[in-house]
């Protein structure tokens, strides 16, 4: 009874058991393979990707030569190239970085793949030795207890038909005892049952071991996939970055040739500049020397034209009438001569009788500027007379205009004008601007420097007096006194320091005045705007001509020191 109730626990259910390990043992084998084909594509792309990093590196290499050799050329455009490359390098560099940690992180995913692919290779071949020894022993038991249990099934089947028969032979009590034998044996065999439905119970508590292992093993190759698209991605930027920094190297050797060729065309370009500004140079040479001829030249021939046209040379100029003299019905006296050096003063004599006659008597100027046609006798037509002084004192020469004549005649008009007019403005402003295009016009052979006096002489015989304009002009701005249009009525007192006229030398006599100011000017429009504005602090008084005649002598001093720049 013993024998039979194992085997029926030994024979319960092998067959689901033996299939599902197989099953798992397959469906392992099919991921081991799809892991090592994916490891494999995994090894080919890192392959290409050191390939890859080889050319580049080449590349850079060539470059790198193409930017020594463009270091021996000059220009912007090699600077340029240079800039470009080194940020080509540090790109590169960058590059090549990412590719070392592409590499590296590639080289440790793959070790940890391999780790894991051998971790679940111990995995499946212990799960592959459980199984087999399970079924082995499975099988042998299956088969011991078949024979057991057939043997003892046929052992009971002849012992109970000897005891049937037995029992029939002797008495129906022994049937009664063999049916409880039989109750007996049928509780054991349900209880073997129970027994070999427990044992299948815990083969399948294994089988759900061994699948929750396979699952894991499954969710590490899920896992290492993952790990491989993302370094395939992190592959596939890298190329495109290579392919992109490529591009680029390919594009700045190109403009690097294109630069060279330029740098080429420059370099003839300076040397054809050298060659023409050494031409230029020569030329500027010997316009300077001819400048300077024309210079000596012209000095010359301006003092043979003063000598020439009279060292003292006296114009005439024949105002107009003023108001007063055209309320008045004034009739003229004065008509031009027969040319521009003579005029015709009627001095009328009286006869015997009493009658008065015209008696015109003719004097001679080196010129005459009458007051009819205008343009024979306005500022202009005066200054055009008298610029060549300008020239002789720029020479070296001493030159002076003096304007004289009673008050009322026109002097200051004709000296100074109207500030601001270019039409009306006097000898003086325009004289001034004179000087300074002399100096331009000579700026390559000389350097001139301009300093001026101002000087009014006011009095006359023993009570004389000579004030410094300067002096006066400063005292205004010190005492921020506002400047009239109208020069001062009112003689007033001078505090400045005494000025003394002061002659030396015996055969080349120079005078000049002792204590007088001096101010230096560097443009036109600054000796203009001053040398007027002290006009402004000169003494008037009215007369029966001018309400603002000038009551007093004004000398304007321009100083002109000149140096040769060639000697």
């Amino acid at each position: 009874d013993e024998v039979k109730t194992n085997a029926t626990a030994a024979s319960a259910a092998p067959a689901p058991t033996a299939a599902s390990a197989a099953s798992a043992v397959s469906s392992d084998d099919s991921n081991n393979a799809e892991l090592e084909a994916e490891l494999k594509t995994l090894k080919d792309t890192n392959k290409g990707l050191e390939s890859e990093k080889k050319t580049l590196e080449d590349k850079v290499k060539i470059l790198e030569e193409s930017v020594e050799s463009l270091k021996n050329s000059s220009g912007e455009g090699a600077a340029k190239m240079q800039s470009q490359i080194v940020e080509l390098k540090q790109q590169s560099a960058q590059l090549k970085q990412q590719l070392e940690e592409g590499e590296k992180d590639a080289a440790e995913k793959e070790k940890k793949a391999e780790e894991k692919e051998e971790a679940a290779k111990q995995a499946i071949s212990t799960l592959e030795g459980k199984l087999k020894e399970a079924n082995e022993a499975f099988e042998a038991a299956t088969k011991d207890s078949k024979s057991m249990f057939e043997g003892k099934m046929k052992q009971l089947s002849e012992e109970h038909a000897v005891a049937v028969k037995n029992a029939e032979d002797k008495h129906a009590a022994d049937i009664q005892t063999k049916e409880e034998a039989m109750q007996k044996l049928r509780e054991e065999m349900k209880a073997a049952e129970e027994a070999a439905q427990k044992a299948q119970g815990s083969l399948g508590e294994e089988k759900k071991a061994l699948e929750a292992k396979l699952n894991e093993t499954t969710q590490t190759l899920q896992t290492t996939e993952s790990e491989k698209k993302g370094v395939e991605a992190a592959l596939a930027k890298l190329k495109k970055e290579s392919k992109e920094t490529f591009e680029r190297c390919d594009q700045l050797i190109a403009e690097g040739k294109k630069l060279e060729g330029e740098i080429e065309t420059h370099k003839a370009t300076i040397e054809e500049w050298k060659t023409t500004s050494k031409k230029w140079e020569d030329l500027a040479n010997h316009n300077a020397r001819a400048v300077l001829e024309e210079a000596q030249m012209r000095k010359k021939l301006q003092i043979e034209l003063m000598n020439y046209k009279g060292n003292i040379r006296v114009f005439c100029r024949v105002r107009p009438f003023s108001r007063k003299e055209k309320e008045m019905n004034a009739i003229g006296c004065i008509r031009t001569g027969i040319n521009d050096w003579t005029l015709q003063l009627n001095d009328p004599k009286k006869d015997l009788s009493g009658a008065i006659s015209d008696d015109w008597k003719d004097y001679s100027f080196d010129h005459v500027f009458p007051n009819f046609p205008a343009e024979k006798g306005n500022q202009s037509a005066v200054f055009d007379e008298t610029k060549l002084y300008a020239e002789v004192a720029m020479s070296g020469q001493n030159t002076c205009i003096f304007a004289y004549g009673q008050s009322g005649t026109g002097k200051t008009w004709t000296m100074s004008g109207i500030k601001g007019d270019p039409v009306n403005e006097g000898i003086k402003p325009r004289m001034f601007r004179e000087l300074f295009k002399v100096k331009e016009d000579q700026k390559a052979v000389y350097d001139y420097e301009f300093r001026v006096q101002m000087i009014e002489i006011y009095g006359q015989k023993k009570k004389q007096q000579l004030r410094d304009l300067w002096y006066l002009s400063e005292e205004n701005a010190k005492s921020k006194k506002k400047v009239s249009s109208k020069a001062p009525t009112k003689f007033p007192e001078y505090k400045g320091a005494e000025l003394k006229v002061i002659t030396t030398g015996k055969k080349k006599k120079k005078t000049f005045i002792k204590a007088a100011k001096e101010r230096r000017f560097t443009t036109y429009e600054d000796m203009y705007e001053e040398c007027t504005s002290a006009e402004q602090c000169r003494f008037t008084r009215a007369t029966g001509l001018n309400d603002e005649s000038s009551r007093s002598h004004l000398i304007t001093i321009v100083h002109i020191r000149t140096v040769n720049k060639k000697n």
